[in-house]
């Protein structure tokens, strides 16, 4: 689908963004900080504009790009004007949202090319850098559905990002962030279908199946970007990791996890890997801090758990499109308190 280009933003405006950004997550940042950065978003939508690309970007490149310069990520947001004025936006209403995207990610490549060259380019670097340049993406608390040209249907649930290559020979889904699930359609050509992570393919087998990238401690303080899970609704998949091997077969109900090398043994599929297709976490005796962190991937802005109280559980069924009627029921149920310091930076705290 081809949309405007993006809107120019002042490179004054965008470092005020990365300045206000960083002293946010400086965790020295005080009440008035937040009231302060609050206040110079809302004086200009060109503000909030930048804010929000900010912030977009840093949940791209966070996992794989912690160590990038500041100057580059924010260099990032712009796509340079070859002739014109460093820092500008090139305008063109023939440019679409993933052309504008490449390009972004293009100078991101290009101003951290000395910063790349002493580090190797792993899959989960170029996979987060990919996601800004994808051929399908959500944001924060977007579900989404597309349908492809071979029948095959595709729900991105939040924050998840997907290349798409269909050729005479082959059909590839490349999932380079997020959760997905995949619904495959039947091919006249008859061409393989195959969806590739940093960890390996999966090859389905007429089936209905769920990727999810990465894994929440029980705490929710700490995420790995490992492994890849994998739940199969219909049919089965075949798992190949990355290192080779003899494909391993998951059938449906069941459910599994695969790094690089290795896959771990099967177990029934819980209720929880597809209750985000209906709209709902489902949790069962979780982790509070676990269950603030899975809340906080549907949700713009902060959302933390205090340590103290990582450890309380929590059960019920919970609907992902009202986050803050959610945040309603903890308080009511359990000895908490929810502390809205702005709209974006909320923390369940001990009452």
């Amino acid at each position: 689908m081809t949309q405007p280009a993006k809107a120019r933003i002042d490179m004054q405006i965008v470092e005020a963004a990365a300045q206000w950004m960083s002293r946010l997550q400086s965790g020295e940042a005080t009440a008035a900080d937040l009231a302060a950065c609050e206040q110079w978003r809302q004086a200009d939508p060109a503000h909030e504009l930048a804010w929000r690309r900010m912030a977009l970007l840093g949940q791209d490149l966070r996992a794989g790009l912690d160590q990038m310069p500041p100057s580059v990520a924010r260099k990032a947001l712009h796509v340079a004007n070859p002739g014109g004025t460093a820092g500008r936006v090139r305008r063109a209403s023939s440019v679409s949202r993933r052309s504008a995207l490449k390009s972004i990610a293009g100078v991101g490549i290009a101003a951290s090319g000395a910063w790349l060259a002493r580090e190797q380019l792993s899959w989960h670097r170029w996979s987060a850098l990919s996601a800004l340049a994808a051929d399908y993406r959500t944001g924060s608390g977007e579900r989404r559905t597309i349908a492809l040209a071979d029948g095959t249907r595709v729900v991105l649930n939040t924050g998840t990002a997907i290349d798409v290559r269909f050729a005479p020979a082959l059909r590839e889904l490349v999932l380079l962030a997020g959760e997905i699930q995949v619904t495959t359609g039947h091919d006249p050509a008859a061409r393989p279908f195959t969806v590739t992570t940093r960890n390996g393919g999966i090859t389905p087998l007429g089936t209905r199946f769920i990727l999810r990238e990465g894994q929440l401690s029980p705490d929710g303080t700490t995420y790995k970007r490992d492994p890849i899970n994998v739940s199969v609704l219909e049919g089965a998949v075949q798992i190949r990791t990355r290192q080779g091997g003899e494909p391993f077969r998951l059938d449906a109900g069941q459910e599994t996890a695969f790094t690089s090398t290795a896959v771990d043994t099967p177990s029934a599929m819980h209720p929880q890997a597809s209750a985000w297709l209906d709209g709902m976490l489902v949790a069962e005796q979780m982790p509070l801090g676990q269950f603030i962190a899975e809340l906080a991937r549907y949700r713009a802005g902060s959302l933390r758990c205090d340590p103290a109280l990582a450890a309380l559980r929590v059960s019920g069924a919970f609907p992902l499109d009202n986050t803050d009627a959610v945040l309603a029921i903890l308080e009511q149920t359990l000895p908490v308190q929810v502390r809205y310091l702005t709209r974006y930076w909320v923390r369940v705290a001990p009452r």
